[in-house]
């Protein structure tokens, strides 16, 4: 896995990720039947401290993208952007 720029999808695991979740939408299955694929497929990856906040953002970026962002990955994905902009200090725990 690697990156090659600063974009979401500059980075091979959130470019596999949008394509598999895309691929398994193509193949019928739904949102919740692709995701819960995509995560057992990426356990060790979601458990990763660098990886797993982009696989998550990934995820929600391509949902939402096609229209059928599920709340517990938009819910991830805030959570993400929230704590990232409190560890810069751009945030509140608040907020």
């Amino acid at each position: 896995m690697g990156a090659w720029g600063i974009g979401l999808f500059s980075d091979d695991l959130a470019c596999d990720v949008r394509d598999e979740f895309t691929a398994l939408i193509g193949e019928g299955l739904s949102a919740g039947e692709a995701t819960a694929a995509l995560v057992e497929n990426y356990r060790t990856a979601i458990g990763d401290p660098d990886e797993g906040p982009v696989f998550w953002l990934a995820l929600a970026l391509t949902q939402w993208k096609i229209g059928r962002l599920q709340d517990e990955v938009r819910d991830r994905a805030l959570s993400i952007i929230r704590a990232e902009l409190i560890s810069l200090g751009g945030g509140s725990k608040g907020s």
